[in-house]
């Protein structure tokens, strides 16, 4: 009863369109979705729905790691490869000095994320400004 199925199956037209994501694009993929993991996080903790934040240390989480190890073996030009990493520091900055201020006022409603959200919002266009390089410059 499988060969059947096996010989009749065709893939969703949208399956069909669909392009491959070449290799050298997927950590960059994978690091805008860890960053909106991150920010999440973040945002749930300030709620008091989450008990720790998440990795405050730049190079604690996924997008620092990845600024370590890989990133420079990844296409992109220089330039945008530096922007990146400077405000990926800055939102861990902003990020630290915004747990200090919530830890200072236990209680208190959770802080303002507008700057933060900006930050990030910036980082994530950095991070598709690589994506694009890369699909234009083959591996």
């Amino acid at each position: 009863s499988v060969m059947p199925w096996v010989a009749g199956w065709r893939p969703d037209p949208i399956w069909v369109q669909a392009i491959a994501v070449p290799h050298n694009v997927l950590p960059l993929l994978t690091a805008c979705v860890e960053h909106r993991a991150w920010m999440n996080a973040l945002a749930t903790y300030f709620t008091g729905a989450r008990d720790a934040p998440p990795p405050l240390n730049p190079a604690h989480c996924h997008v620092g790691k990845w600024l370590q190890d890989s990133a420079p073996a990844q296409c992109g030009d220089h330039d945008t490869l530096t922007s990146v990493d400077t405000l990926h520091r800055n939102l861990h900055a902003t990020a630290a000095a915004l747990f200090v201020q919530h830890a200072q006022q236990a209680g208190t409603a959770p802080p303002d994320l507008t700057a933060l959200r900006a930050q990030s919002n910036a980082l994530i266009a950095l991070l598709k400004q690589l994506i694009r390089q890369c699909l234009q410059t083959p591996p």
